[in-house]
């Protein structure tokens, strides 16, 4: 049997569209230690990609479920860890959204987001906005919440690839340090340079319509 006490998957995510991007202010609306976040919008293929990646987790989480008394059990709903992309109309766009998050603060630690541009190097100084093409580095958790009846996967945002940059910096000398995310050189796209940060508002580009205050779910944070 598989051992579940902080069992994790970690995957690097497809490329995709950033929607609602807050990689380097956390969102304290709803949490006051603040979260980090990134919606995902990937196609289909993307999508299957990012199964594939998360399976072991969430074969782990039906586990769980299986282990809960039988009168429990059949009550427990599973979040789904995806959603379809709705356009202004409600109407399905194709696409699909994959969320990402983690707390600004994780056991006393402060964390932060590590960016990387398309050769693997770090980027400092750069404020993502929506519409920014990249991947995503993260851990999936499965849980099981008898309390609540929920069960699913969690998955953990640790750093970005940033492939093409949306953002208002004005651009300047880029950094030399290397990863530790495994993210390689991705063909096709040029190296990102640091920018100085201008005061901007975070504005959505991708398609989903207005910003939300809904953008993040009930799941455990890790």
């Amino acid at each position: 049997m598989t051992k579940k006490t902080n069992f994790k998957v970690p995957g690097h995510s497809p490329v995709g569209t950033f929607q609602w991007p807050k990689l380097v202010e956390p969102d304290t609306k709803f949490d006051p230690v603040g979260v980090f976040s990134v919606n995902l919008i990937v196609d289909a293929e993307g999508l299957a990609e990012m199964e594939q990646q998360v399976k072991p987790a969430l074969d782990v989480m039906q586990e769980m479920i299986d282990e809960q008394p039988a009168a429990k059990r059949k009550r427990i709903v599973v979040n789904e860890w995806f959603t379809e992309q709705l356009d202004d109309d409600d109407n399905e766009t194709g696409m699909y959204v994959v969320k990402f998050k983690t707390k600004a603060v994780i056991q006393g630690e402060p964390r932060v987001v590590a960016m990387y541009d398309p050769t693997g190097t770090r980027l400092n100084n750069i404020n993502p906005w929506g519409g920014t093409i990249g991947k995503v580095a993260y851990a999936a958790f499965p849980y099981v919440i008898p309390g609540t009846k929920m069960a699913g996967i969690s998955l953990r945002l640790n750093a970005v690839q940033i492939l093409e940059l949306v953002t208002g910096g004005k651009a300047s000398a880029a950094t030399s340090e290397r990863n530790s995310y495994g993210f390689g050189a991705v063909a096709g796209y040029d190296a990102i340079e640091d920018g100085e940060e201008e005061e901007v508002v975070n504005e959505t580009v991708a398609k989903g319509g207005d910003e939300s205050d809904d953008d993040l779910d009930d799941t455990p944070d890790f």
